[in-house]
């Protein structure tokens, strides 16, 4: 019995861990958002978007606003970029979308 009790202790703990529902969707919306960016100036690398976190959150209406900061990281050929990224986010009618974003070079990171 204490193995049992153990193993689904474990179970719950892990399918605890992981992005939110919300960091998820927040994930893809600004990652195809900089990607279509990138494409329509033509200057295409791949990416990912890395640590997405909420930092605040307010409703006004029936609108959920969402304060959130991210990293991009950018794959050249020779080395890795990194922007620190941060914007405001919403939820309406259970569809997300981009208020404003923006980014700037991260000089911890880049080398």
């Amino acid at each position: 019995m204490k193995k049992i009790l153990l193993f689904l202790s474990i179970v719950f703990l892990l399918t605890g861990c992981g992005p939110s529902e919300e960091e998820t969707a927040f994930t893809k919306l600004v990652h195809n958002n900089y990607k279509e960016k990138q494409i329509k100036s033509d200057t295409y690398v791949p990416f990912n978007i890395l640590d997405m976190s909420i930092k605040d959150k307010h409703e006004s209406g029936d609108t959920t606003y969402y304060n959130v900061e991210f990293i991009i990281q950018e794959h050249h050929p020779s080395r890795r970029y990194y922007y620190d990224g941060a914007g405001t986010l919403f939820k309406y009618q259970g569809k997300y979308g981009i208020t404003d974003y923006n980014y700037h070079a991260n000089t911890r990171l880049n080398h």
